[in-house]
């Protein structure tokens, strides 16, 4: 609708919530958990995009954000067997496992930040697609509530 000049983009037709825009529905990922210490931190997980050729075979590439700024990205290409018993993926590479350097790490272990693992560069994520599980907020080395 445009209010004021304003064009706002409403998420409802005739009373009931909006199709799913295209793509977001053909890819799944979760992150699993955030490893963290004091000189190294990583995160760990899957995501698969469908819509990719052969029915999402093809790798998905990860981007991890501390506090909006991006960290570390890579391939979601890593052995996890146990996606194809479940029914989410069409072969089991498709799991991650980034490490976020030392100079991540010392910056986690300080104050309050928001980690968020997304996927990009792929059919399904026109927009920055945030995995299941992500963001996470980090207060002073720990998972905390956001």
């Amino acid at each position: 609708s445009v209010t004021n000049g304003v064009l706002l983009e409403l998420d409802y037709v005739l009373g009931r919530e909006a199709p799913t825009p295209r793509g977001v529905a053909s890819a799944r990922g979760v992150l699993d958990a955030l490893s963290l210490g004091r000189n190294a931190a990583s995160v760990h997980g899957w995501v698969v995009d469908v819509a990719l050729p052969a029915a999402g075979r093809g790798p998905v590439t990860v981007q991890v954000s501390v506090d909006f700024q991006p960290v570390a990205a890579g391939l979601a290409a890593d052995a996890r067997p146990d996606l194809v018993p479940a029914g989410v993926a069409p072969d089991a590479h498709h799991g991650f496992n980034l490490s976020l350097g030392v100079a991540v790490a010392t910056r986690l272990q300080q104050g309050r930040h928001t980690l968020d693992v997304h996927m990009i560069g792929s059919p399904s994520s026109e927009l920055p697609w945030p995995l299941q599980g992500s963001p996470l907020c980090v207060c002073d080395g720990k998972l905390c509530s956001c």
